[in-house]
């Protein structure tokens, strides 16, 4: 995954944790991470990372 995506999940997540953030445009991203992490064979450890973040925080926010 390129600095700039990882940055922008990261600024996502963060937002979701402060209470913001749209419950869609979260699940679009998450869907969007999914299928980058499946398609990069070995597994992304960059991209599990981010999932992993956005699947805690959506979690924390009852999104799940």
């Amino acid at each position: 995954m390129s600095p700039y995506a990882i940055k922008h999940v990261a600024t996502y997540q963060q937002a979701i944790q402060r209470g913001g953030g749209n419950i869609r445009v979260a699940y679009r991203l998450l869907a969007g991470l999914r299928k980058i992490c499946l398609t990069s064979g070995t597994g992304d450890p960059d991209c599990l990372e981010a999932y992993g973040l956005l699947l805690n925080a959506m979690n924390q926010r009852g999104w799940l």
